[in-house]
C-alpha cells in the first residue's frame, strides 16, 4: 500500500515538472516572438521616416529650385520692360529717368523731387501712362493755353507732354507716330495743327500706337486721310 503511494507521488511530481517546463518554454518562446516583432517594427519604422524625409528634402529642393526660376523671370521681365522719359519745366529735378513701362506720370514727377511751386498742376494728368522716349514739360503758372496744345473744341489737353524729338524718323523716312512731335505730325499728308493734337492726346491717354491702322481711331482721321499717309507713317517696328 505505501508503495503504491510513492509511486503516485512521483507521478504527480513528474507531472508538475513536466507542467513547469511546458510552460517556461511557452514563455521562452512568447518572449523571443515578442522581441522579433519589435525589432522588425522598429525597421519599418525606421525606413518609412527615411523615406518620409528623402521625399520631403526632394519636394523642398524642387520648391526652391521653382522659386528660384520664378523669381529670375520676374526679374528678367522687369529689366526688360524698363523705359526711359524725359521730364522738364516746373519739377524740382529736371532730367532722365528710367523708369518701369507701367509708371505713370505721378510716379516720375516724385522722382523728380516733386513740383516746383510755380507750376500749373490743373493742366497736369498724373495718372497719364507713359512711353519710351517720353518728353514731358510741366507748365508754369501763366502760360498760355495756345502754347501747350488745345483740340478742336479748345479745351486743354489732359497732360502737358510731347515724346522725344530724338530718332523719330526711320531710315526709310517714315515718322513715327509714337514719337513724334506735333510740328512732326504736321509734316504727314491731311494732317493739321488740330488733327495732330489729336493724336498727341490719344496717345497720351491710350498709350503707344500698337499698329498704324490704330490711327482711325483718332478723331478726324478717316479711311481716305488714313490711306493718303499710311505709306508714311510707323509705330516704330517697321
Amino acid at each position: 500500500m505505501i508503495e503504491k503511494i510513492k509511486i503516485e507521488l512521483v507521478k504527480r511530481k513528474s507531472m508538475i515538472a513536466i507542467s513547469l517546463i511546458v510552460t517556461c518554454l511557452f514563455i521562452i518562446f512568447f518572449l523571443v516572438f515578442s522581441l522579433i516583432s519589435e525589432s522588425e517594427t522598429t525597421d519599418q519604422l525606421d525606413e518609412s521616416l527615411t523615406d518620409f524625409y528623402i521625399s520631403h528634402a526632394s519636394s523642398l529642393q524642387s520648391s526652391i529650385v521653382s522659386d528660384g526660376n520664378e523669381s529670375k523671370s520676374k526679374q528678367e521681365k522687369v529689366i526688360d520692360t524698363s523705359i526711359f522719359v524725359d521730364i522738364k519745366g516746373a519739377v524740382q529735378l529736371p532730367g532722365v529717368y528710367e523708369i518701369n513701362s507701367e509708371t505713370r506720370l505721378t510716379d516720375v514727377i516724385i522722382l523728380a523731387g516733386g513740383f516746383l511751386p510755380t507750376a500749373d498742376q490743373s493742366m497736369v494728368n498724373l495718372s497719364q501712362k507713359l512711353t519710351d522716349q517720353m518728353m514731358i514739360t510741366i507748365p508754369a503758372i501763366g502760360v498760355e493755353k495756345s502754347s501747350i496744345g488745345t483740340n478742336e473744341s479748345e479745351e486743354e489737353l489732359p497732360v502737358v507732354s510731347s515724346p522725344s524729338s530724338e530718332s523719330n524718323e526711320t531710315q526709310t523716312g517714315k515718322v513715327n507716330i509714337n514719337t513724334a512731335d506735333i510740328s512732326e505730325l504736321q509734316t504727314l499728308s491731311g494732317i493739321g495743327e488740330k488733327k495732330a493734337e489729336r493724336i498727341l492726346q490719344y496717345r497720351q491717354e491710350k498709350g503707344s500706337f500698337k499698329a498704324v491702322e490704330e490711327l482711325k481711331e483718332v478723331s478726324g482721321i478717316g479711311d481716305k486721310t488714313f490711306e493718303a499717309l499710311a505709306e508714311f507713317i510707323s509705330v516704330g517696328t517697321d
